[in-house]
């Protein structure tokens, strides 16, 4: 049986649900998932998700990211945060600031990626697994973006 512990509007209720499928989502809340065996013996580990809109989504591997991407990814992350009871991410609005030729900082990938899963385990949910190379010095790629707003969401 499917469990739901909703974070935003409705903090912290549990719901129990005898379908998988799921149509009362709301945008910018975070919900853990879990599924347990029909006698409750087995409970799964929880997973995360958030009905969140990205702009340019996907965004091809090949392609940069801007700010203006970036900002979206640090909004959501700060939700996410939220509902685990962690402080948001320090000044969300400087990324606003034209980016230049340099794109947006290698050092910002790895700094999202830690606080996502920070919040991710505070939850109880399982850590993701981001997979896209970070070389230093490099601005974000359109895969190191894919990767962060699916660990949100």
């Amino acid at each position: 049986m499917p469990q739901r512990i909703t974070f935003g509007a409705e903090h912290g209720h549990i719901f129990n649900e005898h379908s998988a499928f799921d149509d009362t989502a709301l945008r910018e809340t975070v919900y853990l998932y879990r599924a347990s065996s029909f006698d409750a013996t087995v409970v799964s580990a929880a997973d995360v998700a958030m009905l969140f809109t990205f702009t340019d989504d996907p965004l091809l591997p090949e392609k940069s990211a801007t700010g203006a991407h970036v900002n979206e990814v640090v909004r959501a992350t700060n939700l996410l945060r939220a509902a685990a009871g962690l402080t948001p991410l320090p000044a969300a609005g400087a990324h606003r600031r034209p980016l230049g030729a340099g794109g947006v900082p290698s050092s910002l990938v790895v700094q999202l990626r830690n606080s996502i899963n920070e919040a991710r385990e505070q939850l109880g949910a399982y850590r993701f697994e981001f997979t896209a190379p970070v070389p230093a010095d490099t601005p974000m790629s359109g895969a190191q973006l894919q990767e962060l707003r699916e660990a949100v969401r």
